[in-house]
C-alpha cells in the first residue's frame, strides 16, 4: 500500500496544508490531526516540487512516490500529498498519475 511509505500517526504529527487539498483529505482519512493553511495560493497542478514549474523532475519524484521509494524523506512525501497527486482524480496515487503527468510535460 502506497500509504505504507507515510508516516503513521504517532500523536505527534500534524498535516498541514491548503482546504480542499489531497493532504487534507489523506489526514481526515487516515486520523491525522489538520492544519489550514488557508485557501491554496495560485499553484501549478502537477508541480510535485513546489519549484513553480513542471519538469522531468516533477515526474521522477511522483514514480519514486508510486513505486514507494524508501530514499524519499518525510518532507518529501508531504510535499507530493500537498501538490494534489492524484493527477487523474481516480482517487488513487498510481502509475496512471506519473501516465497524465508526461502526458502535461508533452503538452507544455
Amino acid at each position: 500500500n502506497i500509504y505504507d511509505t507515510i508516516p503513521h500517526n504517532d500523536g505527534n504529527t500534524t498535516i498541514h496544508s491548503y482546504n480542499g487539498s489531497f493532504a487534507q483529505q489523506f489526514a481526515e482519512e487516515h486520523g491525522f490531526p489538520f492544519a489550514s493553511l488557508g485557501e491554496s495560493p495560485d499553484a501549478i497542478r502537477g508541480d510535485m516540487d513546489g519549484n513553480g514549474k513542471i519538469t522531468v523532475a516533477d515526474a521522477v519524484l511522483l514514480a519514486r512516490f508510486v513505486n514507494e521509494d524508501d530514499t524519499l524523506n518525510d518532507a518529501q512525501r508531504l510535499g507530493l500529498l500537498n501538490a494534489d497527486p492524484d493527477l487523474d482524480s481516480d482517487g488513487f496515487v498510481t502509475v496512471m498519475d506519473v501516465r497524465a503527468l508526461l502526458k502535461m510535460l508533452e503538452t507544455a
